[in-house]
């Protein structure tokens, strides 16, 4: 007789099988398991009634600089996952300061760029 027993390690999640004989026969370690994630919605800075806004680029820095980004259309949400830590979210060429963010492990964050300029 065999079983799966999952048993959650501090920032890893672990899946063990046993065998017959007590050995471990397989681990997995979910490496994502630990992550954050920072999201939101992002709109370009669009100050003219009617412009066709382009693209806008959310990004993600800590201590080593950018660690994380995405690009989006405007308007449309952004998703980023990250190592628990802290850092700064912002969006490339937006007059909204970058925000601070403190993630921990499996906390999802919304940090939203609304088109500030129309």
């Amino acid at each position: 007789m065999s079983w799966t027993a999952a048993a959650a390690v501090p920032a890893v999640l672990a899946v063990l099988s046993v065998s017959p004989g007590g050995r471990i026969a397989h681990v997995t370690v979910d490496p994502a398991s630990h992550r954050g994630t920072v999201t939101g919605v992002a709109a370009a800075c669009v100050g003219v009634r009617g412009a066709t806004p382009g693209p806008v680029t959310v990004y993600a820095e800590n201590h080593r600089g950018i660690v994380a980004y995405e690009t989006v259309s405007s308007g449309s949400r952004y998703r980023l996952s990250l190592r628990p830590g802290r850092y700064v979210v912002g969006e490339f060429g937006s007059p909204i300061a970058p925000k601070p963010v403190r993630l921990h492990p499996g906390e999802i964050v919304t940090v939203n760029f609304p088109n500030v300029c129309g």
